[in-house]
């Protein structure tokens, strides 16, 4: 499982029981990767840290259509920016979260869509960052949002940042987090038409069989149940769904 951790600033004990909760809850242990001034970042060993010769270093989970040289330009054009709003230049394609480090700054985005949503929560010794929004609502000890609860009534799904989890926030497609200096700001990420999509046969093959996985992947967090009610649309994101639970062998209830 891809997870990427980061704080903007240094302090072990949390540092510690971040690394304590990844592997609680997922079984994943956390590897340290830069640490440049007040910023750290960990990452489960399925994520490659891909790095630039300014000391940068980009963490993503989930798939990008980019090189490792596009990657680190694109990535260094954002921290360059900041804490500006970033142009519609500033992608790697793909579906992905992307947290990157250089000395003391950071920069953080969702793909647009926001399928790899990157989440924030901050604590007591400052901002702390993932993609896994668990794993932030254990370190703050966060309580069920009701806000959420009353969306998931009336419209199905959040509308705005909120999360399952009180104090925990979801960074939303078409904005990027920015640290430069201890200095945090939320700014625009226009709608991105850089990156490419894969015209190889084999290519397409394998960004295929990525989106395959994540989808099953996502889909089993229902797993535990012995069945599923899913109301079809007859659109495609319905399709979807129902053909990656079965994929799954979930037993699921159609109408």
């Amino acid at each position: 499982m891809d997870i990427i951790v980061a704080c903007a600033f240094h302090n072990k004990p949390i540092f510690d029981k971040l690394c304590s909760l990844s592997l609680d809850i997922y079984g994943e242990a956390l590897t340290p990767g830069a640490s440049g001034g007040d910023i750290g970042i960990f990452t489960s060993q399925s994520v490659a840290l891909e790095g630039g010769s300014d000391g940068m270093q980009v963490a993503i989970s989930g798939y990008h259509s980019s090189t490792k040289e596009q990657v680190t330009s694109v990535v260094g054009h954002a921290l360059d920016a900041a804490p500006n709003d970033l142009n519609e230049q500033v992608s790697i394609g793909g579906v992905h979260g992307l947290i990157a480090v250089r000395a003391n700054q950071l920069v953080a985005w969702p793909s647009i869509p926001a399928s790899g949503t990157i989440y924030y929560a901050m604590t007591e010794a400052g901002l702390v960052m993932c993609n896994r929004p668990k794993i932030l609502a254990r370190l703050i000890d966060a309580d069920i949002d009701p806000k959420y609860l009353s969306y998931l009534i009336t419209t199905g799904y959040p509308i705005d940042d909120t999360t399952p989890y009180v104090g925990v926030k979801s960074l939303l497609a078409g904005y990027a987090l920015h640290v430069d200096h201890g200095q945090c700001h939320v700014v625009r990420r226009r709608l991105a038409t850089a990156g490419s999509t894969p015209r190889e046969p084999l290519a397409k093959r394998e960004a295929e069989d990525v989106f395959q996985r994540e989808l099953v992947r996502a889909c089993s967090v229902v797993s535990r149940f012995e069945n599923v009610e899913l109301r079809l649309s007859g659109g495609k994101d319905s399709r979807l769904i129902i053909s990656a639970l079965y994929a799954g062998n979930q037993k699921t209830i159609c109408h």
